[in-house]
């Protein structure tokens, strides 16, 4: 992989994304650049480049997607800030006409947690209930990791 080809894909990246910056789209050019970004990557040793940002080992912290794991002996639930206020600007459930507007995005999601964290009366919090609806889904998608008693029957 010589220096040149490297500089080439890099400064191909930039113009495009400089592209976007002053809003231009332009899905073939963005295509035709990742195209070539890949073959740089691939051919300087990196492999699949795809399957590295899938496993979030390219993913900077803040743009990390919703992940929930189960790492050792924990249910790990974690998402980046900006990933989070992404998909609460313009995700798929997203209502169509926001009538907020984020001025901090770690202010609001430290805002977010304190809602996840403050407890109703009884001393439950939304992810309790969380947890308690993916408890229900999971037994009631018949979980192979329980055993359900049978019913009592009448002696009649």
């Amino acid at each position: 992989m010589s220096a040149g080809n490297l500089a080439r894909a890099l400064g191909a990246a930039s113009l495009a994304l400089r592209s976007y910056q002053y809003g231009n789209a332009a899905p073939d050019l963005a295509a035709s650049i990742a195209d070539a970004a890949d073959h740089t990557l691939t051919a300087a040793g990196y492999g699949d480049i795809h399957a590295l940002v899938e496993r979030g080992d390219l993913a900077a912290p803040r743009q990390h997607g919703l992940s929930v794991e189960i790492e050792d002996g924990r249910i790990v639930i974690a998402i980046g800030i900006d990933a989070l206020m992404t998909a609460i600007d313009g995700g798929p459930h997203a209502p169509e006409d926001l009538d907020y507007r984020i001025l901090t995005r770690d202010g609001f999601a430290a805002d977010i947690v304190q809602a996840l964290e403050a407890e109703d009366d009884e001393g439950t919090t939304l992810v309790h209930v969380m947890f308690d609806s993916a408890t229900e889904r999971a037994l009631d998608e018949g979980s192979l990791s329980v055993e359900f008693d049978e019913p009592e029957r009448d002696a009649d």
